[in-house]
């Protein structure tokens, strides 16, 4: 089988040498497997695990360049650390600089490896900053009789990521309008019951029952009482596996609709433990059902031979097909095999700044698709309403982001254009800083002097929350003063002023900003 292997890395300024170092390099994540990515065992080299190679240089202008010669270390007895080396040259040639984007990529064609390079700069492609991206695509989709839709091109696992108030979910909710859609919510205490189903406590109307067991009656009449039972409730997941195999039978032989689950908030979850062994139904073949179908355990067998009563799929040939001829689309029926159908598709949203609450694994984030979200101007017209003047609220973000990204050396605590809702276009001194201060304050810069002169009072000394409001118990106010200064130490000043809201080069200064 036909398939290939990317890794996406941005690159940092020690990598290409910004920060003095000896050597130019490319330095791969930890979880970078080497035998899946150069269909081999390394070899040893007095101690140093390595492994030589030819790759093909496919950035822009070069792609007509002779093969080049690269080579992958393994420091495995020393400090782990895995790169590909000695990239001076290369690094030169192609006019490679800090935050460009290396592209590494192994072609498995008819059992033969074969390497390729790109460079990209970083407005060709938007991958999270820093970081690695990992996808395996099998390049050769057999569509027979399942609807002749291209499905290498579906994203049936996507998460949707970036810095908070950049439009995650208003982004799923622009591709899936019109789409079937079934949404939950991680949170700390998500487990897999609650995101798949279990028997619960419900009420139902039963027949009240003497000391034998026979139900009592008036008149002939039966009497009945509402009482607490255990039944089986399916939760999202559920919802949403049977809904999707109900579309394919609703579709006869053609294409199916498409049913969609989305997770909020997906790192806010211990991910393991709410999928359990529904993470090997994850990996979809070429034609987007689940490469491994799993047992259902008893409960869930019975739940779904109830659903699936009566129901026949069409395109049972060619599914089965897919799995040797065996009937896994009547034991799916019979709810003996979970499997994933190609069109359930479950999609979610991570906020970067809370992906220390439940790190995502490499194996789990291997089986999903990455759309990283930026931060961009939404063209609303915004403002922030202090006293009688109006701040332009995109201008705010521009300044505060660059000052975090100087400050923390992160893209992670940065703030998205609809971080904070507006009412009316405007947004009020009290939203204001109930929302951005205290994040900022807390979430952002407590940990790093308070960003310098930003949080910097009028008589020199800092700036802290407590000063934004009066000394009045639950009578407090925003103090706009406070507010209005907070904007000039970031060299905001009032719309209208020079024209453009920005403030004279004379006025207090946001030190380290970078402006």
């Amino acid at each position: 089988m036909n398939k290939s292997i990317f890794y996406f890395k941005q690159l940092t300024a020690t990598e290409v040498g910004n920060k003095g170092t000896h050597e130019i390099y490319i330095r791969m994540p930890n979880d970078f497997d080497s035998t899946e990515f150069f269909q081999s065992e390394l070899d040893n080299n007095n101690g140093v695990l390595e492994k030589k190679f030819m790759a093909k240089n496919l950035t822009k202008g070069h792609e007509a360049d002779g093969l080049i010669d690269l080579r992958f270390v393994y420091f495995e007895q020393s400090n782990k650390e895995k790169r590909i080396p000695s990239l001076g040259e290369l690094f030169k040639v192609n006019n490679v600089e800090e935050n460009d984007v290396v592209k590494l990529e192994s072609r498995i064609e008819n059992d033969i490896p074969l390497y390729y390079i790109t460079f990209l700069k970083p407005d060709e492609i938007r991958i999270n900053p820093k970081s690695f991206c990992y996808s395996v695509v099998n390049d050769k989709p057999n569509d027979e009789e399942i609807g002749n839709v291209d499905f290498a091109k579906k994203n049936f696992q996507q998460i949707f990521y970036g810095a908070p108030g950049t439009g995650k979910s208003h982004t799923i909710n622009e591709v899936t309008r019109g789409e079937d859609v079934i949404r939950t919510t991680f949170h700390p205490d998500t487990d897999y019951s609650g995101f798949v189903g279990a028997y619960k406590p419900t009420t139902s109307l039963l027949p009240i029952c003497n000391e034998l067991g026979e139900p009592m009656k008036i008149a002939n009449q039966a009497l009945y009482k509402e009482q607490i039972v255990y039944e089986f409730v399916a939760q999202s997941f559920l919802q949403a596996y049977v809904a999707a195999w109900n579309k394919y039978a609703e579709a006869g032989g053609g294409e199916p609709k498409k049913q969609y689950l989305v997770i909020e908030e997906i790192n806010r979850g211990n991910c393991a433990q709410i999928f359990g062994d529904l993470f090997q139904l994850l990996d979809r073949n070429d034609n987007g059902f689940s490469e491994y179908p799993i047992k259902a355990d008893a409960d869930m067998k019975k739940q779904l031979q109830k659903a699936f009563r009566g129901l026949d799929i069409a395109q049972k040939g060619a599914i089965n097909a897919m799995y040797g001829g065996r009937d896994v689309v009547g034991e799916v029926l019979e709810g003996d095999l979970l499997l994933l159908p190609n069109n359930l598709y479950i999609w979610a949203t991570m906020n970067t700044s809370d992906q220390s609450l439940f790190p995502i694994d490499s194996a789990f984030k291997r089986r999903w698709d990455w759309a990283y979200i930026p931060i961009s101007n939404a063209n609303k017209g915004w403002t922030i309403n202090i006293g009688d003047a109006r701040y332009d609220w995109w201008q705010f973000v521009e300044k505060v982001n660059a000052l975090i990204g100087k400050t923390t050396y992160s893209e992670d605590k940065k703030l998205g254009y609809f971080f904070c809702k507006a009412k009316g276009g405007v947004i009020s001194a009290e939203t204001f800083v109930g929302k951005v201060i205290f994040y900022l304050w807390n979430d952002v810069f407590k940990d790093y002097d308070l960003g310098g002169d930003a949080f910097k009072d009028a008589d020199g000394n800092k700036l802290t929350f407590d000063k934004f409001y009066t000394a009045e118990g639950n009578n407090s106010k925003v103090v706009e003063e406070k507010v209005a200064l907070f904007l000039k130490n970031l060299k905001l000043s009032p719309m209208g002023d020079n024209g453009d809201g920005q403030a004279e080069e004379g006025s207090a200064s946001a030190a380290g900003q970078g402006d």
